[in-house]
């Protein structure tokens, strides 16, 4: 904003420069002054035209914003991905299945000591794009004949139209590489090309769980947004609690962005998290199907072919060898075959 309102100077001004002794300036046509017996040189500065200066410090300056700002959400994102991931592959026994003590602090440690680098390259991705987007869309409305002609225009919003679904593929691409460089630890590019690979295969269900997700998330924000009117307008009636409101339209306005927008924060944690199980899940089944030990937990058993059949075949041996021991008959302690030497 301080950018954006500043001057623009293109013109010469005057300038009055102190001087002492005996003061010239060789082939230049400068004027002295005396005020208060001091002696000035009265000289003409110009100044260049700072339009183009100003233009591209805007341009710097939104692309770093856009960074910054991709960047901490990466740092976020990936903190709540590492706890899903703690999680999921924290027992081979589903019933132990818990987030270790102080995993915030370690996912913490492990984001800024191992996987910064990671995290700024993805959000620099994601920012050139975006800036790319910034510039057609600039340019468009700066070019004289583009407003004048529909097939410039149409041109123009086809190239909008294609960056904005090749953002959204970056932003779903590096969300993703994120999450497999939690569990594996790899650079962008690998953890990219896994999760590619595991989107790849499992589009349809992927597709599937996104519109689920969507639903609760939209159910979940519109309920809680009602019920927060509602409580807000019972509140208002009583004199004691909200004395002097002889309007209740502003506040609910204001009350129901701020619900809206607290709500937005904490599902995103929700989606953050579905993501993440997602991904575990996939992985899990393709690097353990040759152990076929999987950390699954026990929602998701049944959905592995023939695991869910074999876990309760191991269970019965378990639970047949420990009633078996249990019905051994235990020698006398006071036997002459035990005191024997």
């Amino acid at each position: 904003i301080y950018l954006y309102t500043a001057d623009d100077y293109t013109k010469g001004r005057d300038r009055l420069v102190p001087i002492t002794g005996n003061f010239s300036i060789p082939g230049k046509n400068v004027s002295f002054v005396t005020i208060d017996n001091q002696t000035y040189a009265n000289t003409t500065g110009g100044v260049l035209d700072s339009d183009n200066a100003k233009r591209n410090l805007l341009f710097y300056d939104l692309f770093g914003f856009l960074w910054t700002m991709g960047f901490i959400n990466a740092i976020g994102f990936t903190l709540i991905a590492f706890c899903g991931v703690f999680w999921y592959y924290s027992s081979l026994e589903d019933e132990e299945k818990h987030i270790p003590a102080g995993s915030i602090c370690k996912a913490t440690m492990w984001c800024f000591v191992y996987h910064l680098g990671t995290l700024a390259f993805g959000s620099l991705l994601v920012a050139i794009v975006q800036m790319i987007r910034f510039l057609v869309k600039y340019f468009a409305e700066q070019c004289e004949v583009i407003k004048h002609s529909d097939v410039l225009k149409c041109i123009i919003y086809l190239a909008e139209c294609c960056l904005a679904c090749f953002e959204r593929i970056i932003k779903i691409i590096s969300k993703n590489a994120y999450i497999m460089m939690c569990i594996t630890s790899d650079n962008f590019f690998f953890s990219a090309r896994d999760a590619f690979n595991i989107i790849l295969d499992n589009v349809v269900t992927l597709s599937i769980l996104s519109f689920i997700v969507e639903f609760v998330m939209l159910l979940g924000k519109v309920l809680i947004i009602i019920g927060c009117l509602m409580l807000s307008y019972v509140m208002m009636d009583d004199n004691t609690l909200a004395p002097n409101v002889t309007t209740r339209i502003f506040p609910l306005i204001v009350i129901g962005l701020i619900v809206y927008f607290i709500c937005c924060v904490f599902f995103n944690v929700y989606s953050t998290t579905v993501d993440t199980i997602f991904i575990c899940y996939h992985h899990d089944l393709k690097v353990n199907a040759a152990k076929d030990n999987y950390y699954v937990p026990k929602e998701l058993v049944e959905q592995i072919d023939g695991y869910s059949a074999k876990l309760d075949a191991q269970k019965r041996a378990i639970e047949a060898e420990k009633s078996a021991k249990s019905t051994e008959p235990m020698p006398s302690k006071g036997s002459k075959a035990e005191q024997a030497p």
